[in-house]
């Protein structure tokens, strides 16, 4: 991709409509795979009086038309950091704009990144306020149920790439991670959940229990997903219970049907309860696009959150920590795995093209310790190799992980 290129404009000073003032300009010029080009956009970065700071998150983007060229696709529709940009010619800027007053438009609305755990409505009422209705779809649908019924595998297979890391192992899933899925018809961001437990024994749990009652609140959709295999128990109960006090319309998808598993009677019994019921399996792809199509014929209409071609709200170093936990999990047994989680301390691009990451496993013991470095350090060396093994592969390019094991007993007491 060619560099961007940036030519500085010199603006009057001018208060705005909404009481701030031009600090400075530049030129760039969005694009995406199926929107067209225009020849130039500038983008003024208007900070208050009170921020100074061009790059702080207070920062408002409005975007001007220039050499009479219509504006085709916002700067504002995302993250500035994930916008495509191609280079430009200075010299085709309108002759006659630096020496007279830009009119200002009226503020495009900047973007937001959802809070997956409590506002969901609120971001989308705040993308689409005040935008006409255009018959697309677009919404949050959530997957419930308990540890290890597949939601993060079914995620996968819906987005159609790896999302959420998957093991055999409780817990694995700790955060609400968003997948995006694309489609003609709209959007659907379909949100990964924590599983439910009934035996809480540490603050971790706990906190689990509670981000998977909190992602139920302002959604479009419950996918209630239950695994045929296991005998309908306490948890189960406690999510189909949490599952029937959501307003909102309700699919339950009974994964795992290429087991035949000797229970799926025992939740086809709820049936009637749910707008729509499917049998799946998530790792072998059945029935998965019945189920795409109902979950977007059940979303509201209204304007995409993301942009399109954004697969998960995921940014690069949550991903590589994720990615390394799933290792841990992986090869890590008893106890091992439910003391620790990943922090990413850097990641960087080196000058010979070596993308380089530095990470520390965090565990709150000792003797835990001792078991993730292994003797003469295999263990840790093993997680790593493992790790980068599947970056290269997804990557195509040559990666380096530099992996330590720390102690830190009350990580926990911290987790959000």
């Amino acid at each position: 991709m060619p560099p961007i290129v940036c030519a500085p404009l010199t603006f009057s000073k001018r208060t705005t409509d909404i009481g701030e003032q031009v600090s400075f300009a530049f030129l760039t010029l969005p694009h995406s795979a199926n929107t067209a080009i225009c020849s130039a956009t500038v983008i003024a970065f208007l900070s208050s009086p009170s921020n100074k700071s061009a790059a702080a998150s207070t920062t408002v983007c409005h975007c001007f038309p220039c050499c009479s060229c219509p504006i085709v696709h916002p700067l504002c529709h995302g993250p500035i950091a994930e916008t495509r940009r191609t280079s430009i010619d200075p010299n085709r800027l309108c002759q006659n704009q630096t020496k007279k007053t830009v009119p200002l438009p009226t503020p495009l609305r900047p973007w937001k990144k959802p809070d997956v755990c409590c506002t969901l409505r609120e971001h989308r009422k705040h993308m689409t306020e005040e935008t006409p209705k255009t018959g697309q779809k677009a919404g949050f649908a959530v997957l419930v149920g308990r540890s290890n019924v597949g939601k993060s595998t079914l995620l996968n297979a819906l987005i159609g790439t790896k999302v959420a890391i998957t093991t055999p192992k409780p817990q694995t899933t700790r955060h609400a991670i968003q997948g995006i899925l694309n489609d003609p018809r709209g959007q659907a961001v379909i949100v990964d959940t924590p599983g439910v437990f009934t035996h809480v024994p540490d603050n971790l749990t706990a906190r689990l229990n509670e981000k998977a009652r909190q992602s139920l609140r302002g959604i479009d959709v419950v996918v209630y997903v239950v695994d045929p295999t296991r005998h309908v128990g306490d948890e189960e109960k406690i999510v189909h219970g949490m599952v029937s006090a959501a307003d909102c319309p309700k699919v339950m998808v009974i994964n795992k049907s290429d087991l035949r598993g000797p229970y799926a009677d025992e939740y086809r019994i709820w049936s009637d309860e749910f707008d729509s019921v499917f049998e799946v399996s998530a790792t072998r792809g059945h029935n998965l696009k019945m189920l795409t199509d109902r979950l977007i014929d059940l979303l509201p209409e209204g304007e995409p959150s993301y942009p399109t071609d954004m697969l998960s709200n995921l940014d690069r170093k949550f991903r590589i920590a994720e990615l390394i936990r799933e290792k841990v999990f992986m090869r890590m047994h008893e106890e091992v795995p439910y003391s620790t989680t990943v922090e990413v301390d850097e990641v960087a691009e080196r000058e010979n093209g070596v993308l380089y990451v530095r990470a520390r496993i965090l565990t709150n013991a000792d003797r835990y310790r001792g078991m993730l470095i292994g003797q003469g350090g295999r263990t840790v060396k093993a997680i790593g190799q493992s790790v980068r093994h599947e970056m290269e592969t997804v990557t195509d390019r040559q990666v380096f992980i530099d992996l330590d094991v720390d102690v830190e007993e009350r990580w926990q007491e911290r987790f959000e």
